[in-house]
């Protein structure tokens, strides 16, 4: 999650970078986020073979509980495919746990990924694969989503809206390959989800548009688009797979646009994935996970997990507060023009 709604992310996790990690029952130094991500693709990358069969690119984000890299592959037709390995880690061995294997038991996200793929849709992130070792499980999906920040920093340097962030980019990972030697690996601070996008529109319009710290204003038309789509694939979610989401918000709804980012803003094809389904489940089993307590509805809050709640209209709960944080971002309340009919 991000700090706060507007302010730049020093990565795609910003809010849990700063999170420490420290098990009481093994006495280990706490560490960052960013601490943890680097040593766990170390461990991959230098003990492990078992992400041979891919080419990594670049990290592009990391959080408290795995990291993510753009990677790319040879698909069954023979072409080259880009994808997103998602490196879930396992929790340590402890007093209370056993020391983690090769055959551990599958995370619940990669279940429900594995059960979304017999009916796929368009606005729901694809699955492709997993894999485990003894350190991590290995999420393999579609690479999906523009960076919307590393623009954003370009603009706000040359309009001096944020003086003291003239570099936002994080030190590249240095690990050794055993195929070619002493390597780097870029390990970027962007951000390719609704937040980021909400981000990179404001820095526009106070580029471009208004004075500086002046309210941002987010385009209407593109806002309906992301709602529209994101609700056609909770539909399909709901209707057709018999699931529910249970932490719909902007940080899980990936953006990308078809043109180029030099572009008008109201011009371009925008496109969403839904992700992050750690918390899924089956709608038979109802919710009783909250996600994000500041989107959860007030049942689900109310009942703290002792009864499980309704997970489908929860999910549309979720959806008003997440359309909510994008017209408090535009100030479209004001506006003669305001609908969200699409």
């Amino acid at each position: 999650m991000h700090s706060s709604y507007l302010t730049p992310p020093a990565s795609n996790e910003a809010g849990e970078k700063d999170q420490y990690f420290y098990d009481t029952s093994v006495k280990i130094p706490t560490i960052t986020t960013e601490e943890r991500a680097r040593q766990a693709l170390r461990q991959a990358l230098e003990g492990s073979t078992i992400l041979d069969s891919y080419s990594i690119v670049k990290v592009i984000g990391f959080g408290a509980n795995g990291v993510v890299l753009a990677a790319e592959t040879i698909n069954y037709l023979g072409s080259v495919e880009q994808v997103a390995v998602k490196l879930i880690y396992k929790a340590p061995a402890s007093v209370y746990r056993p020391a983690p294997t090769n055959n551990d038991k599958i995370p619940s996200e990669i279940k429900i990924l594995r059960a979304m793929a017999t009916e796929p849709h368009p606005g729901l992130l694809r699955y492709i694969n997993d894999f485990q070792d003894e350190k991590n499980f290995y999420l393999v999906t579609e690479l999906f989503g523009t960076d919307w920040i590393e623009p954003t920093y370009k603009i706000q340097n040359s309009e001096g809206h944020y003086a003291n962030n003239e570099t936002q980019t994080l030190a590249p990972l240095l690990y050794y390959s055993q195929l070619w030697g002493p390597s780097s690996l870029p390990f970027s601070s962007g951000a390719s989800d609704c937040w980021g996008w909400a981000y990179y529109e404001s820095c526009i319009a106070w580029a471009k548009k208004t004075p500086k710290n002046s309210p941002a204003k987010l385009p209407i038309r593109v806002i309906k688009t992301i709602v529209y789509k994101v609700l056609i694939a909770m539909i399909h979610l709901h209707e057709r797979l018999g699931m529910f989401h249970c932490d719909i918000k902007l940080e899980n709804i990936l953006v990308s646009r078809a043109s180029n980012l030099d572009e008008p803003i109201d011009d371009y094809n925008v496109n969403i994935r839904v992700c992050d389904f750690g918390h899924s489940d089956f709608l038979i089993h109802g919710m009783k996970h909250i996600g994000t307590e500041g989107n959860a509805a007030p049942e689900l809050v109310a009942c703290k997990g002792r009864v499980a709640v309704d997970g489908a209209k929860a999910d549309v709960y979720a959806m008003g507060a997440m359309i909510e944080k994008l017209i408090e971002a535009r100030d479209a309340a004001k506006e003669d023009d305001f609908d969200l009919n699409v």
